[in-house]
């Protein structure tokens, strides 16, 4: 901070405590060095009279909970004890965890008192990068303290625009508000005035990029003041306000602690500035607010006193229980040769609470990974593309390949060692070493070539060199854009690849990035042409005979429903081809107008082609997603489409606040209603499907579903154990919010993992949709992982042994927070 700005902001100041308070003080009746007159001594307080003798009592409160700083092992104490608190019940936090004007009314201390004199914020002031002294740089995201968050989360941060005249004046304003607030609280030893002391709230706020406000409403940009609408219009967002849950725990919060990774942290003007800052904006947030109500009050001022203490060192032990991520040297993001995952990579693996992308990342190379179609043509992604090139190959039966297994999945991982080589516990190596490799990807331009010549292919296969295709990636190709040059590289490439794999043996890898979307067109492709199966048939048979994860787009299924025409043609002419031995390839059809024509009009080749397309485009996806072996999750036009569900084998639908429209007018088989909530329960059959309809749950942020969540997993459960082979869809309307939330609850149950493995289990299961619990069910969730532990015969995997939670909620929220920031604003 410049001389001239600390000049500023210190002016301003003293001229508050020398002119402001000179005038508060006479008409007071108070002396210049405070001294009571003869009288009987009263100071205006908020309105109220209040003895002098309470207010030396209240400094006297200050002074013995002013604890500047904490030792490491104490600060792990309370890091513990924030996963032990009973979390209060959802009624006692909702509707103010919400983002919308006037819920701050609708907060009881007296409910949470327990919880607040017991949960602390852990907060990291700033990143250690490079150390002048040793010359070693470190890796930014490393030397995390489990159960912290980064500073600069709590607040509203400074826009590209704003410059330190922005900083420097709201700074100056809520220094003068607060040292305002200290004087009416006969609190004048608490004054913020001294430079060094501003100056290092300042270097904090430049550090993090922030401005002194907590993040805990949107902010007016124009007057750097909380909005007060005065519509009554609740917006459906402020549901799921992950990245505001942080500053609204700090106001729940009775300690937070401040630390970084530099050798001497308590000489660190950084850390200090920022427990000055931490006390500033809380104390302001709740004056300003009114979230406690009347903190005037002696009794209710020491109820919500908030002690914000820095933490005397950062031990940095690789086994400590309280270090998530080491400080590492930026040496651990090497990788060694013919290794993906790299030391800092395993660290990131084994601290569950961070890093909600990289881990949404590799369990999405686990459950794309590679599998067989035949003997010689497999589905992957970009990993077993790396992978089969660094000469890795690790062996399975075809069956053992080719099935869907739940827990082929990196959340039942245990801790793994970061000095050993991690590769084969966090992907699937490949099965063998393949000869083709066909990339499905975006396209640059309309003339980019699919593969090379057939004398270079032949070449190639004559030399035992690898060959390699391109493939348009699924999404890119559209009615709009088909030509007759495009389908006949389409024909040719799926031909090709039909002919390199079964004539001539050789081993070939469909891939792409996900492996599961950009390559579904080409997959579909080639199964409607190699096993003479229509749209329809080919979706159903990569889903229940291939067990393969996949999703196709829309205009993937226009296109498709189209080009079947010309495959299902070609493929009968196939069979009738009498092959030249004395060639390696052939280019065995010509493509002529007259087929391009007939894709689009000789509909007879495939019945029920027209509606057969309108279901599927009334779908996304278009099949539900398969979460268990007999567990999946869907829309209510799932839950509609019961020919889809017959020819999954889904026996059970559960309805989750949406009614089928196929239910009026029928008659249940059972009904009962729920105590406590006067919810429905309704029980129907059929055409040989069950449902499980329950009604007056809305995904409106406000209607719980705890109790219900024991009910429908408690009906699951017995339904499985009554039917054998049982598959079951759970819908809401869209499959993202209510129904992902009693999906998550039964995944934690059945593999007995933690709310976050759960989650993120889930999440990468549905594939291009992207769930989204409201902030209510996540908490709920969090309360089912507590009863979870408590009731579970074996241990949970995720939670420490000595705990009742694997996370508390402002890491999850902030951690979830950062995830769909990711896929909301990629470009930051």
């Amino acid at each position: 901070m410049n001389d001239s700005s600390l000049n500023t902001v210190n002016s301003m100041s003293l001229n508050l405590n020398d002119d402001y308070l000179d005038k508060k003080r006479k008409k007071m009746e108070i002396s210049r060095n405070n001294t009571p007159s003869p009288k009987e001594i009263k100071k205006m307080k908020f309105g109220r009279l209040v003895q002098a003798e309470e207010d030396a009592s209240l400094q006297k409160f200050i002074d013995l909970n002013t604890l500047p700083t904490i030792k490491f092992q104490d600060a792990y104490k309370l890091y513990l004890q924030n996963l032990n608190i009973e979390l209060p019940e959802s009624d006692k936090l909702f509707p103010w965890l919400h983002e919308y004007e006037k819920n701050d009314q609708d907060l009881n201390l007296d409910d949470l008192l327990e919880f607040k004199q017991n949960h602390t914020m852990i907060l990291k002031s700033c990143y250690l990068l490079h150390d002048d002294i040793s010359g070693e740089s470190y890796i930014e995201n490393s030397g995390v303290l489990k159960g912290s968050i980064n500073l600069k989360i709590l607040f509203h941060q400074l826009e590209d625009g704003d410059s330190m005249d922005t900083l420097i004046k709201t700074l100056t304003e809520e220094i003068n508000f607060y040292n305002r607030e200290m004087f009416q609280l006969g609190l004048p030893k608490n004054f913020i005035q001294d430079g060094d002391v501003i100056e290092s709230i300042f270097d904090a706020c430049k550090v993090n990029n922030i401005l002194p406000i907590l993040k805990t409403k949107q902010l007016n940009p124009n007057s750097l003041s909380y909005y007060n609408s005065a519509s009554k219009h609740i917006d459906p967002g402020s549901y799921r306000k992950f990245d505001f849950q942080c500053c609204k725990m700090l106001l729940l919060s009775s300690r937070a602690l401040i630390y970084c990774n530099h050798k001497d942290v308590l000489e660190c003007s950084i850390c200090k500035g920022a427990r000055h800052l931490v006390n500033l904006v809380y104390h302001n947030t709740i004056s300003k607010l009114k979230i406690f109500g009347d903190i005037a009050d002696i009794t209710r001022f020491k109820e919500t006193f908030l002690k914000v203490s820095i933490v005397d060192e950062f031990v940095n032990k690789v086994d400590d229980k309280f270090v998530g991520i080491p400080l590492l040297p930026t040496d651990a993001l090497r990788k060694p040769e013919h290794q993906l995952v790299s030391k800092f990579d395993t660290y990131i693996i084994n601290n569950w609470e961070k890093d909600f992308l990289y881990r949404e990342r590799l369990e999405m190379s686990r459950i794309s990974s590679n599998t067989p179609m035949n003997d010689n043509l497999w589905i992957g992604n970009s990993i077993d593309f790396e992978v089969s090139h660094m000469g890795l190959v690790l062996r399975r039966s075809f069956d053992e390949a080719n099935t869907f297994h739940q827990d082929n999945t990196i959340c039942l991982l245990d801790k793994l060692n970061p000095s050993e080589v991690n590769d084969i516990h966090v992907f699937n190596y490949p099965q063998c070493l393949w000869d083709l490799f066909i990339h499905c990807k975006p396209f640059v331009g309309n003339n980019e070539e699919m593969f090379e010549d057939k004398v270079a292919i032949e070449a190639k296969l004559n030399d035992n060199e690898k060959i390699y295709f391109n493939f348009p990636a699924s999404g890119t190709l559209g009615l709009g854009n088909l030509t007759l040059h495009l389908i006949k590289n389409i024909f040719q490439c799926i031909d090709y690849i039909h002919q390199i794999t079964t004539r001539l043996k050789k081993r070939a890898l469909i891939f792409a990035y996900d492996g599961y979307s950009e390559s579904s067109f080409l997959i579909l492709a080639y199964t409607i042409y190699s096993k003479q199966l229509n749209l329809k048939e080919a979706i159903l048979y990569v889903h229940k005979e291939l067990k393969r994860p996949f999703f196709v787009f829309p205009n993937d299924l226009e296109v498709l429903n189209y080009l079947q025409i010309l495959l299902l043609s070609k493929a009968k002419e196939r069979i009738m081809f009498e092959e030249n031995t004395t060639q390696l390839i052939y280019e065995r059809f010509e493509i002529t107008n007259v087929d391009f024509t007939n894709m689009f009009f000789n509909t007879s080749i495939v019945p029920n082609i027209k509606s057969d397309l309108d279901c599927m485009m009334n779908l996304k996806g278009p099949l539900p997603s398969q979460i268990l072996d007999y567990l999946y999750l869907g829309s209510l036009k799932h839950a509609e489409s019961f020919n889809l569900l017959k020819d999954m084998d889904i026996t059970c639908v559960v309805s989750v606040g949406e009614r089928l429209t196929i239910l009026e007018g029928k008659e249940p088989e059972s009904c009962k209603v729920e105590k406590g909530n006067n919810r429905k329960v309704v029980i129907y059959k059929i055409d040989g499907i069950t449902i499980y309809h329950i009604d007056k749950l809305l995904d409106n942020g406000h209607d719980p579903l705890l109790e219900s969540l024991y009910e429908i997993l408690g009906f699951i459960e017995s339904f499985r154990k009554s039917n054998n082979n049982a598959k079951i869809l759970i819908h809401c309307m869209v499959g993202v919010s209510r129904s992902a939330t009693v999906v998550i609850a039964e995944v934690m149950k059945e593999l007995k993992i933690s709310l976050v493995r759960a989650y993120l289990y889930v999440r990468v299961r549905r594939l291009n949709i992207i769930i989204q619990p409201t902030l209510l069910f996540m908490y709920e969730l969090l309360k089912f992982e507590e009863k979870l532990h408590e009731i579970s015969d074996v241990p949970i995997k995720g939670i420490q042994e000595d705990c009742k939670r694997s996370i508390d909620w402002v890491t999850l929220c902030s951690s979830i927070d950062e995830l769909n920031e990711y896929y909301l604003n990629p470009t930051n």
